[in-house]
């Protein structure tokens, strides 16, 4: 059984920049801390974790590593604003010993790729999904595979979502 984390970044200011130079508003610092605060309440603690070289993704990753210092983290410029078949193409690419994974990025991809995978899910989590994924949405999926490239759409279950 391989576990999934699905995260979109915090909220990133409109401060007239290049989209993938936008950094994150003070909300969405906040957020970024609390986010990984609230994953390690829940003893929700990624193996690895790949995310979008854009700013507001590497300062929401920088959140998430002030939590947990010793998780081996790459930045792929691929993955700024990649589609669900992008992200999910890093996911099957994934090493082996990596028992859990989270993946940081942007929409629309990280929430097309979460309604992809996920074939059933507690409670309400399938039907809120389908109203959107907002800034700093995380969606936990357990995946019942021994290897990342054995992900399948519609075989997973969406264990929580997180807005």
């Amino acid at each position: 059984m391989k576990k999934l984390y699905l995260l979109r970044h915090a909220e990133a200011a409109s401060d007239g920049v290049d989209d993938k130079d936008r950094r994150l508003s003070a909300a969405g610092t906040t957020h970024a801390g609390q986010i990984a605060a609230m994953m390690a309440a829940q003893s929700w603690r990624p193996t690895e974790i790949i995310y979008s070289t854009a700013r507001r993704t590497d300062e929401t990753h920088s959140a998430l590593m002030r939590q947990w210092p010793d998780i081996k983290a790459i930045g792929h410029d691929s993955l700024y604003l990649a589609p669900a078949g992008t992200l999910l193409d890093h996911i099957h690419k994934t090493d082996e010993a990596v028992q859990s994974l989270l993946v940081l990025a942007h929409n629309p991809g990280i929430h097309q790729l979460a309604g992809l995978l996920a074939g059933s899910g507690e409670g309400d989590c399938l039907q809120r999904l389908q109203r959107g994924f907002s800034t700093g949405g995380l969606a936990v999926l357990e995946c019942p595979v021994a290897h990342w490239a054995a992900i399948r759409p519609g075989d997973n279950h969406l264990h929580a979502l997180i807005f």
